[in-house]
């Protein structure tokens, strides 16, 4: 298993009309906190590559809110860091910056 940091995108989550404090995820809107308190536990999500079919990974928040952590048993994720800086471990970590 590998791990990595790299730079996370910003992504559109709050529309204009929806209230502070809230995030649209597909049509459902949560309250923040909620998300939070669920990405903190841990989260089974599809996640993308470049290349091959889509997997389904373990996300989960780093207990500073400044990381966002995922496992991957991919020998050649290290090497393949673009952002950020590569660790070793056994698990992949992108970072809020």
């Amino acid at each position: 298993m590998q791990h990595r940091v790299a730079r996370m995108l910003p992504l559109p989550l709050v529309r204009e009309s929806e209230p502070s404090g809230a995030v649209v995820i597909g049509s459902h809107v949560r309250p923040v906190e909620e998300l939070k308190t669920a990405m903190l536990r841990g989260n089974k999500l599809r996640k993308y590559g470049r290349r091959g079919k889509p997997k389904d990974h373990l996300f989960r928040l780093s207990q500073d809110l400044q990381e966002l952590q995922w496992d991957s048993s991919s020998p050649l994720a290290e090497g393949k860091a673009r952002h950020g800086r590569a660790l070793g471990g056994s698990a992949k970590r992108l970072a809020w910056r």
